[in-house]
């Protein structure tokens, strides 16, 4: 019972009724308000009396179990017959485990592991997961695709589980008539399976909306986001609303050639140029712009702050971060490196790193664009990362955040290379914090991709070996640790197993969390190898 108390229950239970304050009105599953509350003679000024009238009613509740649903129809058709295969027993163990709340964070991999190895959920967890669904929407896709026949069957007998069957929603009238969020749920919906359709049902209903609820809807396009989008979202920069036209403005840079980054092109082509300089050298020329008009306020310009560079100079990098860092290259015939010596030159070379470093995370974000994939894209993100892991300590703190998110963001190959040669002996001994290595890896990690077998075997190798450096950020160490634990390929757990200075002096300080880091890893290696079973 002690799980079901509610938050202000809890609280007056820790500090005491003085302590605590006032008991919530609400706080009590609303059926049993009426019936807790519906005394009013009684004494108000007794906050003992009422909690334990609480406590009470609340036991009874729960032990009473709930109120069946009233059928209003016969589930007369059976489930169809099942397509997909039962799990093993070892894997139906494992998944006990985690509902019971032994590593919740690994269920995204068993339910990915079970569509992998074509198995449905076992029957008796159907209830909890469709459940887990309704609660938790990022775990849907996961869940639906080994659900299986019975799954979706039990799905449809209860309403509360209707975002099995997602085209319902639309079929109820939930967009004219539901909530907020059941309207934001169709729309996502809406979009994930006909994009014209979404946009035509937000277009539709878009001057009627309040502002509140524009600035929530409009984030839906991010689904499918397509250049049919356009001139619904230049329509946008106009909105009165500043949340409404920033998002639209997020938006159109997330495609490519937008109009959008087309005007600040132009912008830009009148303030940067390249020349010979008096020795011959080459040159980038960086001119301010002289004023800030209205069509630059539509687009965005001035919007930002950015702490320490002057207005105007602010003013430059909001349209350098809104135009591909490909365009200069291609420009100019410059590479990266090239740019970047340039932009040392200069007296505005944090403004000109930090924009081109912003463009670059937007364009490393677009999904399924050519231009995020080409070995120019690859060429700007590995001299970048490069860059922010060699340069002076003001432009290390300045690019690190991007470049993390750009790595995260990068599927390519060529991102794993970056890192065995971040993590090669002679770097790893001299020039890189092994703190800045395993931020690094900590962010991309956050991305849950599994990383290959000799990248995650020579991480843990560099946290074996370096521990003694990691004196002063040791209390760090595990929350890293879990995240790449996540990662990390459970396969090679032997390799991870072998060799820690268990004999070491300071040994005691870090054995609780890397005893922690391995019995997880040896969790997910049994999990996997569960699966295996069933070839």
């Amino acid at each position: 019972m002690t799980s079901m108390l509610t938050a202000s229950i809890k609280k007056s239970l820790l500090l005491g009724t003085s302590r605590a304050g006032a008991q919530a009105q609400n706080d009590l599953p609303a059926a049993l308000q009426d019936s807790v509350f519906a005394d009013a003679t009684k004494h108000t000024d007794m906050p003992e009396s009422d909690l334990w009238e609480r406590i009470s009613a609340l036991d009874l509740w729960t032990r009473a179990g709930a109120q069946a649903l009233a059928i209003t129809s016969r589930a007369t058709k059976i489930a169809a017959d099942e397509k997909l295969q039962p799990c093993t027993q070892r894997a139906e163990t494992k998944l006990s485990l985690l509902l019971q709340g032994t590593y919740p964070e690994l269920r995204f991999e068993w339910l990915s592991l079970a569509k992998q190895h074509g198995c449905h959920l076992p029957y008796k967890f159907l209830p909890a997961m469709l459940e887990l669904g309704r609660t938790q929407p990022v775990l849907r896709p996961y869940v639906a695709a080994v659900m299986g026949e019975r799954g979706k069957w039990l799905a449809r007998q209860n309403p509360s589980w209707s975002w099995q069957a997602e085209t319902e929603l639309v079929e109820d009238g939930l967009w004219e008539t539901g909530t907020l969020e059941q309207r934001l749920e169709v729309l996502r919906l809406s979009r994930s399976k006909d994009p014209e359709l979404g946009l035509t049902m937000l277009q539709e209903v878009w001057s009627t909306e309040p502002p509140e609820h524009r600035i929530r809807l409009i984030q839906c396009l991010k689904e499918n986001l397509s250049a049919a989008d356009q001139e619904f979202l230049e329509r946008a920069l106009d909105d009165k609303r500043k949340e409404v036209r920033t998002t639209a403005q997020t938006l159109l840079l997330s495609l490519p050639d937008s109009l959008l980054e087309l005007r600040m092109r132009a912008r830009l082509d009148t303030l940067l140029s390249i020349r010979p300089d008096i020795i011959g050298d080459t040159e980038l020329v960086v001119s301010l712009p002289l004023e800030r008009d209205k069509a630059m306020q539509r687009d965005g310009v001035g919007s930002a702050t950015y702490h320490g560079t002057g207005e105007k100079a602010g003013w430059l990098l909001d349209m350098l971060a809104a135009v591909s860092p490909l365009y200069w290259s291609e420009k100019w015939q410059l590479s990266p490196v090239q740019l970047f010596a340039l932009a040392a030159k200069t007296d505005y070379q944090q403004v000109l790193l930090t924009g081109w470093a912003t463009a670059l995370q937007t364009l490393s974000a677009r999904s399924g664009m050519q231009d995020n994939t080409s070995a120019q894209f690859e060429g700007w993100c590995l001299e970048l990362s490069r860059l922010s892991m060699h340069t002076d300590s003001k432009h290390k703190a300045n690019l690190s955040p991007f470049v993390h998110k750009i790595l995260a963001n990068v599927q390519s190959g060529f991102v794993y290379d970056f890192f065995m040669e971040l993590l090669a002996p002679v770097q790893a001994s001299s020039n890189f914090s092994v703190w800045t290595v395993l931020e690094l890896f900590q962010q991309v990690a956050a991305q849950k991709r599994r990383l290959p077998a000799a990248l995650s075997i020579a991480i843990v190798a560099h946290v074996r070996n370096k521990l003694n450096e990691l004196t002063a950020e040791f209390w760090s160490l595990k929350q890293v640790l879990n995240t790449l634990a996540l990662v990390i390929d459970p396969a090679q757990l032997l390799e991870y197993e072998r060799d820690w200075p268990r004999a070491d002096l300071h040994w005691d300080k870090w054995q609780t969390t890397i005893d922690d880091f391995l019995a997880l890893l040896r969790f997910r290696s049994e999990m996997m190898h569960t699966f295996l079973e069933q070839q």
